[in-house]
């Protein structure tokens, strides 16, 4: 189930991707609400474009930290938490949306811009979140059951 969640995110992430990059001029702005716009971005970088232009170093660290994580998911499927599984499954997806992307094209297409953060996608999202839950579940949960630790 949590691998499912990860294939997910990668075909939200590419449908989203795909229809940005047909249906808008790359820079183009369009507002969505107040406190979203959809902005056309290439980053060619990786958050907040640090490692511009390190596309193959990007590839490799990317590709390595995905195999990792599946292997450590297949590994300890019966040691790992359920919230640890989720998290991990969120950053995988994220981090396979992002890695199709720079194979492909050598960037990565970006387009949520709420103005205080750069621009970012849905694989972004999934790396996020699932990096604070996995921070919630290194810091505050018991390895062994998922429960707060005493």
């Amino acid at each position: 189930m949590y691998i499912l969640l990860s294939v997910v995110i990668i075909v939200i992430d590419r449908i989203t991707k795909t229809w940005i990059d047909n249906n808008m001029l790359l820079g183009q702005s369009k507002t969505i609400c107040s406190l979203l716009d959809f902005t056309y971005v290439r980053n060619d970088g990786a958050a907040y474009s640090i490692l511009e232009g390190k596309q193959t170093l990007l590839i490799v660290f990317t590709l390595l930290l995905m195999i990792g994580i599946f292997a450590y998911m297949i590994t300890y499927r019966k040691q790992i938490s359920k919230l640890e599984k989720l998290s991990l499954s969120l950053i995988l997806g994220g981090g396979i949306g992002n890695l199709i992307d720079r194979i492909m094209m050598g960037y990565v297409i970006d387009f949520f811009n709420i103005h205080i953060i750069p621009v970012f996608n849905v694989a972004d999202i999934g790396i996020t979140v699932g990096c604070i839950l996995f921070a919630i579940t290194v810091l505050f949960l018991d390895k062994k059951n998922g429960r707060r630790k005493d």
